[in-house]
């Protein structure tokens, strides 16, 4: 069965992006467009999800990204990412104009958007895309994903 995120003007603003969003036009330019972005069939299709592998891969290859963390502050300060290209802003604030101010210094870097699980990041990145930002994709599985890439395996005790 395909699951669908249904985009309602009144779940628009339950998720907030739109409610703080700078300009009517912009809004009104995301809530037509921002459906077929949030579609997570879409946008691992079209190669905007990223594997945990290919970040660490990115990474140690001293590519130019951003890691853009949308998770709240109390979850940052609980597991925080040390990287120094690490930018957050939480997914309820991401939409104001001084944070796409932000995110438009970076147009050269390849934006990777990550969160707890992937959920908030593959909403990001369908809203971002939506708004014209270049280069943004997400961590699918989020940092939880990211966690368990880094986690030694080690052989269970007998």
């Amino acid at each position: 069965m395909k699951k669908h995120l249904v985009v309602t003007p009144s779940s628009l603003s339950s998720i907030s992006p739109l409610a703080t969003a700078y300009d009517a036009e912009l809004a009104q330019r995301l809530h037509t467009e921002v459906g077929s972005k949030l579609d997570h069939e879409y946008l691992a299709g079209d190669g905007f999800k990223l594997s945990a592998a290919d970040i660490l891969k990115s990474l140690s290859n001293k590519e130019n990204i951003v890691l853009l963390d949308v998770r709240t502050p109390a979850e940052q300060q609980v597991v925080g990412l040390t990287h120094p290209k690490v930018l957050s802003i939480p997914l309820d604030k991401l939409m104001l104009k001084e944070n796409l101010d932000k995110l438009s210094s970076h147009k050269d870097s390849k934006i990777v958007v990550v969160c707890h699980s992937g959920e908030r990041a593959a909403l990001a990145t369908g809203l971002l895309q939506a708004a014209g930002v270049p280069n943004v994709s997400f961590l699918g599985g989020g940092l939880i994903q990211l966690v368990t890439a880094l986690t030694p395996k080690t052989a269970p005790m007998q």
